[in-house]
């Protein structure tokens, strides 16, 4: 039994920070109250701290964390280099597993982290993820981020917020911290 009677879709996207956090955040809310979670990782190539908290203080039938990407051999960022056919196939891979997740009937609450980004880099077509999110089962309720603004996604979702950056260190050359930005 789900722990809601009806779901919505979220899309957080920007050039702001806190997209992932955010997301993040409702997947402690949703264990706090019992519910269970999958999120699948588009983009990222390593276990960042909330990743690793996750995977260190919930049970497997709680929380299920998946990364899609073939870049996950230590190849670097994605966004570092240019996307290879490799790339396209392994994020089409993640979809079609993200959405068999989706569809089990085992989740509360699902994450699909950087998702719009692997839209954005050519790795999956919009069309691929509005089929995907149209698949969602009623109570489940659906979290997209990543920087990528995909106007296509908006009538399919309920609450969509955008990250905008005012201002950020990076600019001034400090690079991402361990317990901050990863």
């Amino acid at each position: 039994m789900s722990m809601w009677e009806r779901g919505f879709v979220h899309y957080y996207y920007g050039t702001g920070k806190g997209k992932s956090t955010a997301a993040m955040g409702l997947a402690i809310r949703t264990l706090g109250h019992g519910g269970r979670i999958y999120i699948g990782q588009f983009i990222k190539t390593m276990r960042y701290g909330d990743v690793l908290f996750l995977e260190q203080h919930t049970k497997p039938e709680e929380c299920t964390i998946e990364l899609y990407g073939s870049m996950y051999g230590g190849t670097g960022c994605l966004i570092d280099h240019s996307a290879s056919l490799k790339d396209v196939q392994a994020a089409e891979q993640g979809l079609a597993r993200a959405v068999e997740q989706m569809c089990s009937g085992l989740y509360d609450l699902v994450i699909w982290d950087e998702v719009s980004m692997a839209v954005g880099l050519g790795l999956l077509r919009v069309e691929e993820l509005i089929d995907a999110i149209k698949r969602r089962p009623e109570a489940c309720e659906l979290i997209l981020t990543g920087r990528q603004y995909c106007e296509e996604l908006l009538p399919h979702c309920q609450l969509v917020t955008n990250f905008a950056e005012v201002k950020h260190y990076y600019h001034d050359g400090v690079l991402s911290r361990t317990g901050i930005e990863h």
